[in-house]
């Protein structure tokens, strides 16, 4: 009890206002803590290899229940990440037949770009690829169905990290407790929503507890929350989104050699529609393995796509690429040959 009374005492006196030049600047102390937080991802060791599985439950309301399985694979060496991900068992008692994406693997490979595509049967190389230019507005890791929220990535396509530094009433709310861990909680709001961090000092600032919360106006992967419609799962027409909230909790970490990491989370995912029915998606994740020293074979970060493969660019599908010689390549500058 008095060591947690200790590191409360220590974190309000951190959180005083931060004195520059004169004047006091009430975000100053939110954006030492972001970059605390992305310094917690920048120093672990490199290359490394993590495996989770990942349990996910589809409440689509009216007893339309889904629960999946999926077991992923991440590996990663600076900035390039390369992620497999497999869905392995499914309940769905509402299901007609077997669901056809049962048992099959999707990479995702960030390299400046990122693209992802269904692999191919052993032997075969892939003729179609997901693919954006720009791989630093990507959730790359959403693979990892959760523990992709460790490195900033969290339903948006962009940094969390990144959009609350753009936030202009960034600042610190205060100090609060998620069990016996004291953190500072940073939050801001922006044309993405309203955004709040829990971070713990005891964990070298990763996040504890992420919270966002979107209404119509705000903005969810690239436009505004009310101009998506989705079905709601209990009728085969599609409804507008009026609102929107994800959090991730129950953070649990765990030391590798002396490095702490992530070792589990549960993310929650609710949508609210204009009918009044709601879709709630809850990912229980946890590691299973990791690899501080891994060691990178000839074929990691390296796309198994066939040569002139077809890759529909997600960031403006006027300008379509192909993979040629080795990489992707705009379609309007492939040689004639090729085409």
């Amino acid at each position: 009890m008095m060591n947690v009374l200790c590191r409360t005492l220590a974190l309000a006196l951190l959180l005083l206002p931060v004195r520059v030049q004169g004047q006091t600047t009430p975000r100053a102390k939110a954006e030492s803590l972001l970059q605390s937080m992305r310094q917690a991802v920048a120093t672990r060791p490199d290359p490394w290899r993590v495996e989770t599985e990942t349990h996910v439950d589809v409440d689509r309301g009216k007893d339309n229940r889904v629960t999946d399985t999926y077991v992923s694979v991440c590996l990663r060496a600076g900035n390039k990440i390369d992620v497999q991900s497999k869905a392995i068992a499914e309940t769905d008692p509402n299901a007609k037949g077997p669901n056809r994406f049962l048992g099959i693997t999707y990479r995702g490979i960030l390299d400046g770009w990122f693209l992802s595509y269904p692999v191919p049967s052993a032997g075969r190389r892939a003729g179609f690829a997901l693919f954006y230019p720009d791989g630093t507005k990507v959730s790359v890791l959403d693979g990892m169905k959760g523990l992709g929220a460790f490195e900033g990535w969290f339903s948006d396509n962009i940094n969390i990290a990144d959009i609350l530094q753009a936030c202009p009433d960034l600042h610190v709310r205060g100090v609060e407790s998620i069990a016996t861990h004291v953190c500072s909680v940073v939050e801001g709001k922006s044309e993405y929503g309203s955004y709040a961090v829990w971070t713990d000092p005891g964990t070298r600032y990763y996040p504890r507890k992420i919270s966002v919360q979107k209404s119509p106006d705000d903005l969810f992967l690239g436009k505004k929350l009310k101009d998506w419609h989705f079905l709601p799962g209990h009728t085969l027409s599609t409804a507008q989104v009026v609102s929107f909230q994800i959090e991730m909790d129950n953070a649990e970490f765990e030391k590798t050699e002396d490095v702490l990491l992530p070792k589990k989370c549960r993310v929650i995912a609710t949508m609210l529609f204009s009918e009044g029915s709601r879709f709630i998606r809850t990912y229980d994740t946890r590691r299973t393995k990791v690899d501080l020293h891994a060691t990178l074979d000839r074929y990691a970060f390296v796309p198994l796509l066939e040569e002139g493969a077809t890759l529909p660019n997600q960031q403006d599908l006027q300008k379509p690429y192909r993979w040629h010689g080795g990489k992707p390549v705009p379609k309007s500058a492939m040689p004639a040959t090729a085409e």
